[in-house]
């Protein structure tokens, strides 16, 4: 999963459009079109931004972003994606509303 599309499932996940959550984020509707897509990359201060609305470390959503090491293979693999799998839900599942307060 990529930074973009961690962002289209959270945006989703909390019933925002586009333009809702780019304003949350500062940024503009484009932007963020191009940001979901893979088209553009995030900053790390736009990836700080969102870890702060979400109420979780930056490097959290890096891992529940990355790809999958190369050089994982057989049970540690699986492991690998179950982790990712599991921060992705407590990322999702366990915030009530994403925080837009200091936009």
């Amino acid at each position: 999963m990529t930074i973009g599309k961690l962002i289209r499932t959270i945006r989703a996940s909390q019933g925002l459009s586009q333009g809702d959550m780019a304003q949350c984020l500062g940024i503009s509707q484009n932007y963020l079109s191009l940001v979901e897509s893979g088209k553009k990359t995030m900053s790390v201060k736009l990836v700080e931004t969102l870890a702060d609305r979400l109420g979780v470390s930056k490097e959290l959503l890096y891992l529940v972003a990355s790809e999958v090491p190369s050089e994982l293979i057989g049970s540690d693999r699986e492991d690998f994606i179950k982790l990712q799998k599991n921060l992705f839900a407590i990322i999702t599942y366990e915030m009530d509303t994403i925080s837009c307060d200091a936009a």
